[in-house]
């Protein structure tokens, strides 16, 4: 990325994008429903799905930009509740407008085996934090990340026997 493109981004830009994906995610924080609502939103498709990262180092999650789509790849080995800080930061990334780079073959083909090769990919990486691309992005998956698990845990409450009789 362009330094001049870096430091273009602002708080603003990252409470307009929270506020969009708190729209966005659902009351009951269903991740398959939030991402084909980010999915519409964005007239494009988003796969999520697990993947070897192992080949990289340091390599938690990444979303691979294709001219046929978003797919987020996020690290087979970690727990769930990793994967789901990592798929928070990963559609960060998508909600920030982060562009990435022209990705090498041999990375998206080891992470995607799935995909036909050929077309164009951009990839955005989830694993060097300092630059002010990433900061941001781990600023909203934060946020994202807190509100999924207030939805669900009210979800919970909400179809809790007791709580209901308690309301």
């Amino acid at each position: 990325m362009k330094q001049s493109q870096e430091t273009s981004l602002t708080p603003r830009q990252v409470r307009r994008a929270a506020r969009l994906a708190r729209r966005l995610m659902p009351h009951d924080g269903d991740l398959n429903v939030w991402l084909r609502n980010l999915s519409e939103h964005r007239n494009r498709p988003i796969k999520a799905t697990v993947g070897d990262l192992s080949a990289t180092p340091g390599l938690s999650g990444m979303c691979v930009i294709r001219d046929d789509g978003d797919f987020i790849i996020l690290d087979a080995s970690a727990s769930p509740t990793r994967r789901l800080v990592f798929l928070c930061h990963e559609i960060a990334h998508l909600l920030l407008g982060h562009q990435g780079e022209v990705a090498s073959s041999d990375l998206v083909a080891r992470a995607t085996p799935d995909l036909p090769p050929g077309l164009r990919s951009r990839v955005v990486t989830r694993h060097e934090h300092d630059s002010l691309e990433e900061q941001a992005a781990e600023e909203l998956a934060t946020l994202l990340s807190l509100e999924h698990a207030r939805r669900q845990r009210a979800q919970e409450l909400r179809s809790n026997a007791i709580s209901a009789r308690l309301r």
